[in-house]
């Protein structure tokens, strides 16, 4: 037999024998028997965390270049999770986080958790001064709670560098009229600077009081007031601070007016903020890694964001280019003020616990899903557990959680 046909019957042989494996292949179902063998428990107990769905959360620290904490808000047990992976991410070389705030909010905190062991008193104080009574908020989002300024604390402690990667909040004009002020402090103006600013806080907070009774475009409103207009008058081109916390202020108050309509432009500014704080991170510190905590819609890898490619998906495109590695976590609640929610999505809250924290592989339950050995067709989630299985590498279920202890006075 000459070598030609051997080596047709050597492919002939290769063939019908992944044919006769293909035949063979056992589908699985998404069945509690099923995804168990995906599912792990850990624990965090006094700020330190343990068990084996933890050691499987490290690993991925250390594999990643980029770690996307996709979560609901106002969780205690997601703030508690935060600052029990703090030291974990320090370990394992991060040095950057981001959050779902503006930059000059990110600025702020900064200011807010210097010195560390005065987070949580300064957070106090400045949500306390700021709370605006009628939206029942405060100007930085999701810093309002005793457990975000713990591990707020605990971020500035480890030395992180701290992104805003969003809009600057609906009322954050609040406490950026008072910073706008403080950059004029050696101006012989001042204490007309001062004033105006008073007249014209007056202003601001009727007409962000006037669209919580009656929605307005309050933006447009404070942006023709004569008071506002007055005060801003008073920075130069020169004062390039001021300047710029003038400009993100018009180009998130825009965004809020184009959102009533539209999500796309709000997630073309955060990937621009990050992307280029990135750059300039990269080219300062060549390989350095990165901690981002967002709802969760952002931290997808694919379109879940209502259609757009967000955070997530950047990152994703990033650890691509770079060869690196994304992990992005998906974070639900099964039982949230002693109500079960496993209504919602039982495919996987079925195995949420009220004690300990689980962590699935959706990563693994994707890759059986890619190679034809998982049926998903058939189930009634269909659309949300194939957008969870593209989306997210690890989902994480909390035990009971409730609101984060509030940490200012109405």
């Amino acid at each position: 037999m000459n070598t030609k046909a051997i080596s047709v019957l050597c492919v002939l042989c290769i063939f019908f024998n992944l044919q006769a494996q293909q035949i063979n292949k056992r589908v699985e179902h998404l069945d509690s028997a099923f995804i168990s063998q995906f599912v792990y428990s850990f624990q965090i107990i006094n700020s330190e965390i343990s068990g084996r769905g933890a050691d499987i959360l490290i690993q991925q620290i250390e594999n990643s270049q980029f770690l996307v904490l996709g979560e609901y808000h106002y969780s205690s047990q997601i703030s508690k999770l935060t600052k029990s992976l703090v030291p974990h991410l320090k370990d394992k070389g991060y040095s950057v986080v981001a959050f779902e705030v503006g930059p000059n909010s990110a600025n702020k905190l900064v200011e807010l958790s210097t010195p560390f062991e005065q987070t949580k008193a300064s957070l106090y104080q400045f949500n306390t001064k700021y709370f605006h009574p009628l939206q029942g908020d405060t100007p930085i989002p999701f810093f309002d709670g005793v457990e975000d300024a713990q591990f707020l604390s605990a971020f500035s402690e480890a030395d992180f560098e701290i992104w805003g990667c969003d809009q600057e909040y609906y009322n954050a004009i609040l406490f950026l009229g008072d910073e706008l002020v403080s950059l004029m402090k050696n101006s012989s103006d001042y204490n007309k600077i001062r004033q105006n600013w008073e007249e014209a806080r007056i202003s601001v907070v009727h007409l962000l009081d006037k669209d919580m009774k009656k929605e307005i475009e309050v933006f447009d409103e404070i942006k023709k007031n004569k008071k506002f207009n007055e005060f801003i008058s008073y920075f130069s081109k020169e004062d390039t601070l001021a300047q710029k916390i003038i400009q993100d202020l018009y180009t998130s108050w825009d965004i809020y007016t184009v959102r009533r309509g539209s999500h796309k432009r709000r997630i073309a500014y955060m990937r621009n903020l990050f992307l280029s704080q990135y750059k300039e991170r990269e080219h300062r510190l060549p390989g350095s890694k990165y901690f981002l905590k967002f709802g969760a819609l952002h931290a997808a890898k694919n379109m879940r964001s209502l259609g757009q490619y967000d955070i997530g998906a950047l990152t994703n495109e990033l650890a691509t280019l770079n060869g690196t590695v994304s992990t992005n976590l998906y974070v639900m609640n099964r039982h949230y003020d002693e109500v079960d929610h496993i209504k919602e999505f039982d495919t996987f809250l079925r195995f949420g616990d009220l004690e300990e924290w689980r962590l699935i592989d959706l990563k693994a339950l994707n890759k059986k899903l890619l190679m034809g050995e998982l049926d998903i067709l058939e189930e009634e989630n269909y659309q949300s557990i194939k957008s969870v299985l593209s989306g997210y590498d690890i989902l994480l279920i909390s035990p009971l959680d409730r609101r984060q202890k509030v940490n200012y006075t109405k």
